[in-house]
């Protein structure tokens, strides 16, 4: 018999176990510590006819010994026919005359809510870590406050049984915190593998060879794992794929079947570096830089095919690969800003920043905008006014119209002095539409408009469609609701024309807004998103009412968006929600977390995505800064009470129907700009100047000159009179 799994599955521990409740002699012979396993057995004695033989990690042998070593096991079996074999190995192929017992992992948690704890402390490598905790600390438990450290860590892990025993050794020195931000960046860490190399048990694992050390080193630089085509591109060893497999079976890395993104196609194979084998790897200083810079060019060039084809009939195999690249993707780029690559850089950004929009990874466009804006000395004129326009892009989308319009200052000011092209003043005209929408409307929706035109000018039709979907919104505000319902029925059969799903998710969902927020002038056809006549909304003659044409249209779009995965569906629904429309940060926060509290309890399940993506629970941990553990539940449990439809429709009626005619029911004037209004009402609150930066997603550098101004417009000295005219005005 057979015992077969990946390293730290517990095969020894169920073989050991066996032997102890045989009535036999058992002989153990573990190949891992055993320099010639084929003599161990040689000296069997007369006794052997009542013996258990175990052999233990076969995966350990090379070719040879283990050739050695079965023959030695049919001289056994020749001479004493009633001994028992039981043995273990990483791969069944490999004992095809066996009996074979699979010892998989546990299955990680898909995802981690504030509303499912107790199914998220049902999930098997949830609960063995739980347990595992337990042995040094009896009072631990799963809590709202550890979920998703927890979470984070056994998917770290894969629910190795093993790797999340020794997870628990290095929380309960470290903190579960720090281990679990530490395995959650993914790739090696020098303090992590001390920490290791101090827990895990000994093993006998063979020493590795020159290239085997580069093969490891490359792996330690790929947080999200790797497919053999990456392997062979970073390491330039044209038998990566042999070198990683004899890895494998050593247990120094860890095998998934599952996809690994590629530059031309989805390889079958997945390699981790497992965290036992932290301890194992040192990677050299030489070895790294050359590593690291072929690292970041293969990863880059991946985020560059994949970003293209995201508004292609390719579209769902370019979103999988790259959410599951991202950290390697985010790695890349640090390499590149790190060591003199600014440009490839800030074009890599430019590429993917449509894709970071439409699924509201903001914070992330952001991030990276800020990265690259510090080193814009470096930058040629042309990379600095596009940095600009994404900066201002990115400021105005999260209600800092003044940082935007800066933005667009200083982009203006390098295509004064430099030639850009057309694609380039598209941008720039799209950026200071989205600025001026704050302040004054009318001209924020004829920059839009011009933008479009621009867009389909040089043949950009997925960069139109993308201001359409802004300027549309704007039309509805500014009373045009005619116009708003034909720009976003033209931008969704081109996106339909396209195949481009994820868009027509976006845009299916803008017109539900705009049903539910006045009248739908219009049901929407068939025929302009489907030929499906069951999948389309009520019939004119129908005469549907508000309310079920804006469900259909949500119903609609969740059915587009269902092929591409929860994580897409989550996106776009967030794109919608917390958007700058809404000028309320906390309101808008808190519309979110309602809409991922309904979508988790009456959507999740419809989605066949199975790997630990976490799409809410990520979200609702940046969502508890804002609003508070207690907050965030509330709205959630909230929102999971309500059907998507009927909540989307809720919202949309506040952030469009309530503004529709420039402010007519605005609350009473104040000489405060938005944000300025914004960061009053939380230090009147009592927040701090950090507090109130980690709620409005901002830099505590810009709160510093928001109270600046605020102090200087309301003659205000100190943070008490700003918190009484707060609480006097608004």
């Amino acid at each position: 018999m057979a015992v077969f799994g990946p390293a730290g599955a517990g095969k020894s521990w169920l073989v050991w176990a066996a032997a102890r409740a045989s009535d036999r002699l058992a002989v153990v012979v573990n190949c891992a510590r055993t320099p010639d396993p084929a003599a161990a057995l040689q000296r069997l004695g007369p006794a052997a006819g009542d013996v258990l033989l175990v052999l233990d990690d076969l995966e350990h042998l090379d070719r040879k010994r283990r050739r050695w070593l079965w023959r030695a096991v049919e001289d056994v079996g020749a001479a004493f026919p009633a001994v028992k074999l039981l043995a273990t190995d990483s791969r069944a192929d490999r004992l095809p005359w066996a009996v074979s017992v699979p010892v998989g992992r546990l299955a990680v948690p898909v995802d981690h809510t504030v509303t499912g704890l107790e199914e998220l402390a049902r999930t098997p490598s949830v609960s063995a870590f739980t347990a595992a905790m337990r042995q040094s600390r009896p009072e631990f438990a799963l809590d709202a406050h550890n979920r998703a450290d927890v979470a984070d860590i056994c998917a770290a892990v894969h629910g190795v049984p093993g790797h999340l025993a020794l997870a628990a050794r290095l929380a309960d020195t470290e903190g579960l915190d720090v281990i679990a931000r530490t395995l959650a960046r993914g790739g090696w860490d020098d303090g992590l593998a001390d920490q290791v190399t101090r827990h895990a048990e000994r093993s006998g694992r063979p020493g590795i060879d020159r290239r085997g050390r580069v093969v490891m080193t490359a792996a330690s630089l790929c947080p999200d794992g790797f497919g053999a085509d990456a392997m062979r591109h970073i390491t330039g060893l044209s038998d990566a794929e042999d070198i990683l497999e004899r890895l494998a079976g050593d247990g120094l890395l860890e095998v998934l079947e599952a996809g690994s993104g590629t530059t031309a196609s989805a390889a079958a194979r997945r390699y981790h570096l497992p965290l036992p084998a932290l301890a194992a790897v040192r990677p050299d200083a030489a070895d790294g830089r050359a590593l690291g810079g072929a690292h970041s060019e293969y990863y880059l060039r991946l985020a560059e095919v994949q970003a293209a084809e995201v508004w292609t009939p390719q579209q769902s195999g370019a979103l999988l690969s790259l959410r599951q690249e991202r950290r390697n993707i985010s790695a890349a780029l640090r390499w590149a800003v790190e060591n003199g690559r600014e440009g490839r850089a800030v074009a890599l950004v430019a590429s993917l920043a449509p894709y970071w929009r439409w699924l509201a990874e903001l914070p992330t466009l952001r991030f990276w905008v800020l990265e690259l804006i510090g080193r814009q000395s470096s930058l040629s004129a042309g990379d600095a006014h596009r940095l600009n326009v994404l900066a201002a892009e990115v400021f105005a989308r999260l209600g800092e119209h003044e940082a935007a319009l800066d933005a667009i200052e200083v982009a203006a000011g390098v295509a004064t002095a430099t030639r850009v092209g057309e694609a380039a003043v598209a941008d720039r005209m799209f950026a200071t539409g989205l600025a001026l929408h704050a302040t004054v409307r009318t001209r924020a929706a004829e920059q839009l408009r011009r933008a479009a035109e621009r867009y389909r000018a040089i043949g950009d039709e997925a960069g139109a469609v993308a201001v359409e979907f802004d300027l549309c919104a704007v039309e509805f505000l500014l009373g045009r609701r005619r116009e708003a319902d034909r720009t976003a029925r033209a931008a969704l059969s081109s996106a339909t024309r396209r195949g481009d799903e994820l868009t027509c998710g976006a845009l299916l969902l803008r017109l539900g807004a705009f049903a539910a927020a006045g009248e739908d002038p219009r049901p929407l056809s068939a025929s302009s998103t489907s030929s499906s006549p069951s999948a389309a909304p009520p019939s004119a003659s129908a005469a549907p009412s508000v309310s079920s044409a804006s469900a259909a249209y949500v119903e609609r779009a969740m059915a587009k968006l269902r092929g591409l995965g929860a994580a897409a569906a989550v996106g776009v629904l967030a794109c919608q929600v917390d958007t700058y429309l809404e000028p309320s940060v906390v309101r808008r926060a808190t519309d979110l977390a309602r809409v991922l509290g309904s979508f988790s309890a009456h959507h999740r399940a419809d989605f066949g995505d199975t790997s630990p993506d976490f799409v809410v629970g990520h979200r609702e941990r940046r969502l508890a800064d804002q609003l508070g553990q207690r907050a965030l539940a509330e709205a959630a449990a909230n929102g999971a009470r309500i059907p998507l439809p009927e909540l989307f429709a809720e919202i949309a009626m506040h952030t469009l129907g309530a503004d529709t005619a420039e402010h007519a029911a605005s609350p009473r004037p104040t000489p405060l700009t938005r944000r300025e209004t914004d960061v009053a009402v939380l230090v009147g609150e009592g927040l701090t100047n950090r507090e109130v930066a980690r709620r409005l997603a901002i830099s505590e550098w810009t709160v510093v000159n928001h109270m600046r101004h605020i102090m200087r417009k309301l003659d205000c000295t100190s943070r008490v009179q700003i918190a009484r005219w707060v609480s006097a005005t608004l």
